[in-house]
Formats: C-alpha cells, sequence, structure tokens
C-alpha cells in the first residue's frame, strides 16, 4: 500500500481470534474489532489478552503503539446460509483496477476471487480453491478474498473495512463463496 509492505488487515482478525482462542483455550468470536492504523513490515508485534479483551501492538522505537483491539466472546450458534440470489456479473479486473487506483495492490496469493456478481448493497463472490484450502482456521487470504467482494456491494471507491461487529469462525470450515449483504459479510462452505 502506498509503496510499503502492510500487513492484511485479514490477518490481523486471525492473529487477535488465535491469541484469544488461545488464552481462553476454547471456541472464541471476536466482537467490536477496530483496526486502528496498519502494520507495516518490519515490526515487531506484542498480542495482549486482558480478560474479554484482546489487543495488537508493535514498537517503533521506544515507543508502543496500537494496530487493533476486540473484545473476546464466547463462540456463539451459527445460523443457516442465507439465500443466494441472482445478480448481474462484475468485472474482477475492474475491480483490481479501482483498488490500484486507489493504492491498494494485490500480488496473486490475495486475488482469491474468481467470480463476482453484485448490485448496490449486495455481492456474491466465489473463492478460489487454492484460498479456501489454506491451513489456517480462515487463511487470511481467504478473508482479504470476501472484503475485496464487497467492493461489489459499493458504488463508491475501494472502502476496506477498519472496524467489524462480530468476527466469528468455524472450525474446519473451507469457505468457497462469500455474500455481502446490507454490511454482513458471509463465507460459505462447500455444499
Amino acid at each position: 500500500v502506498g509503496g510499503r509492505i502492510v500487513v492484511p488487515g485479514a490477518a490481523l482478525f486471525e492473529v487477535l481470534r488465535a491469541a484469544g482462542e488461545s488464552a481462553w483455550e476454547r471456541a472464541v468470536e471476536l466482537a467490536n474489532v477496530s483496526l486502528e492504523r496498519p502494520v507495516t513490515l518490519p515490526a515487531t508485534v506484542q498480542i495482549q489478552v486482558d480478560g474479554e479483551e484482546v489487543r495488537l501492538w508493535t514498537r517503533e522505537g521506544d515507543t508502543w503503539l496500537l494496530h487493533a483491539t476486540a473484545g473476546l466472546l464466547e463462540q456463539a450458534a451459527f445460523s443457516a446460509a442465507p439465500a443466494v440470489p441472482a445478480l448481474p456479473e462484475l468485472s474482477l479486473e475492474a475491480v483490481h483496477q479501482r483498488f490500484a487506483a486507489a493504492g491498494l495492490r494485490y500480488g496473486p496469493a490475495f486475488r482469491g476471487l474468481v467470480r463476482l456478481t453484485g448490485a448496490p448493497g449486495v455481492a456474491v463472490g466465489d473463492l478460489a480453491e487454492t484460498v479456501a484450502a489454506a491451513g489456517a482456521a480462515l487463511a487470511p487470504a481467504t478473508l482479504d478474498a470476501a472484503f475485496q467482494a464487497s467492493i461489489g456491494a459499493s458504488t463508491e471507491g475501494p472502502a476496506l473495512p477498519f472496524a467489524i461487529g462480530t468476527y466469528r469462525v468455524r472450525s474446519g470450515s473451507r469457505p468457497a463463496r462469500v455474500v455481502v449483504s446490507g454490511g454482513d459479510v458471509r463465507l460459505l462452505d462447500a455444499a
């Protein structure tokens, strides 16, 4: 981003979730996630779990900078998958051109959308199998592809999330599709 190597915000979500699960020794979800500033590399990182909150910091010289915070909750039950609407096809190349115009350049590992349909307020994206099959509870590239799909739901310029109400991952999931509707981003497993 802007010529700097930036850790994808999606990776920070997974780091915060994994730290919470490690501390709580059970499945957690993140609430009120806030990305305060990007993490640029190289970086010295510290993750702090304090009761029901997790924070990610980096050090610059003698100063620790806060980058991300989230509340920790016991993981709630998952609801049924939403119906997937039929929508007009969108150009993935045009989406990536819009990101590039905003200074966001994605390498091959972070181009996980293989198809995108959408209309104002709603988008449906199909995820590449290599992205969906990555080894983490949810590979950052998979979540990032879901965030990229949200551009299909927007008539404005690219807007990546800096805050999310709830981040919940089902253990062992292998997302193959993303549905974005009304600010809600749902990753659906392969049928």
